[in-house]
C-alpha cells in the first residue's frame, strides 16, 4: 500500500519526484518495511561520527572519496561495488550526508539500468531533523 502512495504521489510531482524524493515520510515507511535498502554513500568515518539510519535493510557503498582537492567520484568503480552487492531489480534508496553526493550516484546508477531507485534529496541531514532512528557504533554489540 505504501509502495502505491509513493507511486500516486510522483505521478502529481512529475519526473524529478522519481529522483529526489522530497517524499520522506513514503520513502521512511518502504525503507521501515525492509522491501527497500537505504544504501549510504557516506564514508566510513562519517558514518562514525554523526551514525546510521537504525532500518532493517541497510547497506554501505561509498561515493565519494576525499581527494587532493575535495571528494573524488570514480564512477566506474562506484558502479561495479553497486553493482556486485545488488542486481538491477533491486530497490534501492541512496542516500549521502546532505543529498549532493547521492544525486551523481542517483544518474550513474538509472544510467546503468537501476529503475526501483530514490534517491534522499535531504540526505542523512533530513533524516536526522525528521528524527528517525539512528544507530552509532556503540550501539552494536
Amino acid at each position: 500500500m505504501v509502495a502505491q502512495q509513493l507511486a500516486q504521489s510522483r505521478s502529481r510531482l512529475g519526473p524529478l519526484a522519481s529522483r529526489a524524493s522530497r517524499l520522506s515520510a513514503d520513502v521512511f515507511l518502504l525503507l521501515s518495511s525492509g522491501e527497500w535498502t537505504y544504501v549510504d554513500l557516506r564514508t566510513p568515518e562519517e558514518q562514525e561520527e554523526y551514525g546510521t539510519p537504525d532500518l532493517p535493510s541497510f547497506s554501505t557503498v561509498t561515493s565519494h572519496m576525499p581527494g587532493g582537492c575535495g571528494r573524488v567520484f570514480d564512477r566506474e568503480a562506484w558502479l561495479a561495488k553497486l553493482q556486485e552487492q545488488f542486481p538491477c531489480g533491486a530497490k534501492l534508496v541512496l542516500a549521502c550526508r546532505s543529498g549532493v553526493r547521492s544525486k551523481d550516484a542517483w544518474r550513474v546508477a538509472s544510467a546503468a539500468g537501476y529503475q526501483n531507485l530514490l534517491e534522499l534529496d535531504d540526505g542523512f541531514v533530513g533524516w536526522e531533523q525528521r528524527r528517525y532512528p539512528i544507530r552509532y557504533d556503540d550501539d552494536i554489540e
